[in-house]
């Protein structure tokens, strides 16, 4: 794995661009953007205004056209701003990538994701209340999805779609994994990655991601400095990446499902090649 300790204050969210070359990650404490080679670690390009602000997260569409941020300021800079991005023949220098702002909304946003389409944006709002889709690329106003937020989703990335776009996973303030149909918020399974009788208490930084092929999820741990990988369609749990320091603010799958990045509140950023570890839990007869 490779480890960066960048970012200007405490590190939030991370995501990967859609062909795995590219890494974003924010600073929780303004409107600030990074993009790096997810190779090499290299910084290559810096977006946003230098102010005081409440950033939750960044995020590529799945088709590679847009770069989108979710934040709260009382300077008024917009809470969700999207921009288009451009890579040059060299991605490797400074000169090889740009941006271009196109469209930005209004109002207090957190746990902002891409719908797979790559042309709707769903959020959580504050201003006002509820769960939104946003289709951005028309004039059409967001429309609401559901208006009961769940307890804790403050926090950031209480929520990842499924690959098809037509389920969402949430994870509650009892780490309660839900899986709701979009279309109709209905609830369609539930199971639980915390054994309340044996552990009474968690930390709050619930985190849910699902991998891009839908078979693995990984969570914040019980403890909020690690890491849980599950099967989430058996709610088993497979295995566990260590605590570390720093609370564990973000998680992102790369396109191939096959490595995880991980955002702490130290600013630390770790990318964790999971093949791997699979191969070393099967030599010492731990297969997952």
């Amino acid at each position: 794995m490779w480890q960066s300790n960048a970012l200007p204050d405490p590190g939030q969210s991370v995501a990967y661009s859609h062909d795995g070359r590219l890494l974003v990650a924010t600073d929780f404490e303004s409107p600030w953007v990074g993009l790096w080679d997810a190779g090499t670690g290299k910084l290559l390009l810096e977006l946003g205004a230098n102010v005081r602000a409440t950033t939750w997260s960044a995020q590529f569409s799945p088709n590679g056209r847009y770069l989108a941020m979710a934040t709260y300021s009382p300077s008024g800079i917009p809470g969700i701003q999207i921009w288009t991005l451009q890579r040059g023949s060299s991605i490797g220098t400074e000169d090889g990538l740009t941006a271009k702002a196109v469209k930005s909304l209004p109002g207090r946003f957190y746990n902002l994701q891409f719908a797979p389409d790559g042309e709707s944006l769903f959020y959580d709002s504050l201003e006002p209340d509820g769960k939104y889709i946003w289709k951005f690329e028309t004039e059409a106003p967001p429309r609401l999805v559901s208006s009961v937020l769940i307890d804790g989703g403050v926090h950031g990335q209480t929520e990842s779609f499924s690959a098809a776009g037509r389920q969402l996973l949430v994870i509650d303030s009892k780490r309660q994994i839900l899986t709701l149909d979009v279309a109709t918020g209905r609830e369609i399974s539930s199971f639980s990655t915390i054994d309340t009788k044996r552990y009474p208490t968690w930390a709050s930084v619930g985190k849910v991601c699902l991998s891009p092929d839908d078979t693995t999820m990984a969570t914040a741990s019980r403890t909020g400095l690690g890491v849980d990988i599950w099967d989430p369609k058996t709610g088993r749990l497979l295995y566990s990446l260590p605590d570390e320091n720093g609370t564990v603010y973000w998680l992102e799958w790369s396109p191939d499902s096959q490595r995880l990045a991980v955002s702490r509140s130290n600013g630390d950023i770790a990318i964790w090649n999971l093949k791997d570890i699979q191969q070393i839990l099967t030599r010492i007869g731990l297969n997952p």
